[in-house]
């Protein structure tokens, strides 16, 4: 599932009042997923499409250090929305599950079963 790690970076001085900030987010981002957030994002009227972009796996923004916590707000909103979008909350929702019954199994029966990574 695609979230923000870490706290926002600022990348350049401010010119003006306005700073360009650096997020980055968890996971590998797909093409319909980038479009979809960044729509999302400039429909918001936060941010227009100069004002906003993603670079691998990283957004970038411009924004007045007084409204980045707004910014920000705007930004996990707009992760959110994506992933339902993209299925990827359905996805974290079915791994818990799968989770949570092994571990079951395991205290039940005093077997413990080797993690594997699950394939995307």
């Amino acid at each position: 599932m695609i979230r923000r790690v870490g706290e926002p970076e600022r990348v350049t001085s401010p010119t003006g009042r306005m700073c360009t900030w650096r997020v980055p987010l968890a996971d590998s981002l797909s093409r319909a997923w980038r479009h979809g957030f960044l729509d999302r994002a400039c429909e918001l009227g936060l941010f227009f499409d100069s004002r906003i972009r993603i670079e691998g796996a990283v957004v970038f923004f411009d924004l007045e250090q007084s409204s980045l916590q707004v910014g920000l707000e705007r930004i996990d909103e707009c992760i959110r929305e994506e992933n339902k979008a993209c299925g990827y909350e359905a996805e974290e929702i079915a791994a818990w599950k799968r989770r949570v019954a092994l571990r079951h199994f395991e205290k039940a029966t005093g077997f413990y079963v080797l993690a594997v990574k699950e394939k995307r």
